[in-house]
């Protein structure tokens, strides 16, 4: 999380489900997990896992998974799973989902110092609930969420006999949840848009026009964790899968190419969208065939963000040097009639920047506050290029389609100008999709 997602994307360490002897039993862990789930992840004991690793990847909210087990996971000496799930029409939370052979030294008596405490009875147990969070309390399992609502769910799913039984159509989850995998759950769009977890921009999702791209899959993804030796990135890889399965079958029409981003990898940037695409540009009897194109988004004039459209070639031969109205400019999309692409919009103004033509609704605006490395760079721009250039190599050498955040936000207090990079990529090949998603490591 995937950050995120956060992924996406969290470090979660091994599940020793032992006693897990077949799928039944695998699946029979998601008893008291609502239906919704859009992640799942198992951690085997507090003892194995590391709390502070968390913090490589930006999922929405980590920061409230990491106080729910901080405060309220103490007494757990065994495995336990956590999910993420929607609730209500816009917010997102986590449940922890505790067996009572894990936590067999938790009493509610504990809670009794907390302010605002509620109890609510049910048919097989207990809500506790305080100004901070909610816990849940059956014979055999203990429920932890800051949503009410979302442990309240919890309860009623075994209430009703588990909530095992809607997980029945991820007929790989079994094998996934006894080999200790990070999983991401997909089932319907309007419901589980997994777009929101990856990346994120001030902790917020990405308003780019490829998000009804981001983060398909088919029913569930597990994902890898790696530290790149060559890189100062941490990476999350998925599953490959079949994107037939998806609606971005049409995808398979496009080519891996280079990342073509990283000239406008500067402070400046929030965040950059790309995809490879064929279109074939023309302007004033000059044209050129682009291999990719995309948004750039930077924060401008009153802490407003604006966005410029991008279109990039190895071999652009316009001859476009300042800014010029748009007027007359035709983009021909080349892969395929029906496909269902979106274009970047086209704006008032447009001009060349090396292999790339920008279009602009404010010029002004773009001279002001957009940057671009060129081949000539001060020492600023090399620091950013060198930069840029180790986050690159936390990616595929080549992929379809890739979204870049600037982590900077990350430092408001810090002593250090760094800046650092959140990223996720999509790479085909011969009809197999994976995703890639990075984040850049603080210096310790």
């Amino acid at each position: 999380m995937i950050a995120s997602v956060k992924f996406l994307i969290v470090v979660l360490i091994t599940l020793g489900l032992s006693s897990c002897s077949n799928k039944a039993e695998g699946i029979a862990v998601l008893e008291p997990v609502p239906a919704n789930a859009m992640i799942l992840a198992s951690i085997n004991n507090l003892e194995s896992f590391n709390i502070s690793s968390i913090e490589t990847d930006r999922l929405p909210k980590i920061k409230s998974l990491k106080f729910l087990i901080e405060n309220f996971c103490s007494d757990v000496n065994g495995a336990f799973l956590v999910s993420y799930h929607p609730v209500g029409v816009n917010g997102h939370h986590w449940l922890i989902s505790i067996p009572r052979n894990s936590a067999k030294s938790w009493h509610p008596s504990g809670l009794s110092g907390l302010n605002g405490l509620e109890r609510r009875s049910y048919s097989i147990g207990t809500i506790w609930k305080t100004q901070l969070v909610t816990i849940g309390e059956t014979s055999n399992y203990i429920l932890i969420s800051t949503s009410s609502i979302l442990t309240e769910e919890g309860i009623r799913q075994i209430e009703k006999g588990g909530g095992q039984y809607s997980y029945e159509y991820f007929k790989e989850l079994p094998n996934k949840l006894l080999n200790n995998d990070f999983i991401t759950l997909n089932r319907n769009e309007k419901i589980n848009n997994l777009s929101i977890l990856w990346p994120l921009f001030n902790e917020k999702e990405v308003d780019d026009i490829y998000k009804f791209l981001r983060l398909q899959q088919p029913k569930s993804l597990s994902w890898n964790f790696n530290r790149l030796a060559d890189s100062n990135s941490f990476s999350a890889v998925s599953d490959q899968f079949d994107i037939a399965e998806t609606s971005i079958d049409f995808m398979h029409l496009s080519e891996t190419i280079p990342f073509p981003g990283w000239k406008w990898m500067v402070p400046e940037l929030n965040w950059g969208a790309w995809i490879s695409a064929k279109n074939k540009l023309t302007f004033k009897d000059q044209s050129f065939i682009s291999v990719a194109s995309g948004e750039l988004c930077f924060k401008g004039r009153g802490n407003r963000t604006w966005k410029a459209s991008v279109y990039y070639s190895d071999n652009i031969n316009l001859t476009i040097q300042h800014w010029e109205n748009s007027n007359g400019l035709e983009i021909k999309n080349l892969n395929s009639i029906d496909n269902p692409l979106k274009k970047p919009p086209t704006y008032s103004f447009i001009k060349r920047f090396g292999p790339f033509l920008i279009s602009v609704a404010d010029s002004n605006m773009f001279n002001r506050y957009g940057s671009y490395l060129g081949i000539i760079r001060s020492e600023k721009e090399e620091k950013e290029f060198q930069g840029a250039m180790k986050w690159i190599k936390s990616q595929p050498a080549e992929a379809n389609i890739w979204w870049v955040t600037n982590a900077k936000y990350d430092f408001i207090n810090s002593e250090t100008d760094e800046t650092r990079w959140n990223g996720l990529s999509l790479r085909l090949l011969n009809n197999k999709a994976s995703w890639w998603a990075s984040k850049t490591l603080k210096k310790k």
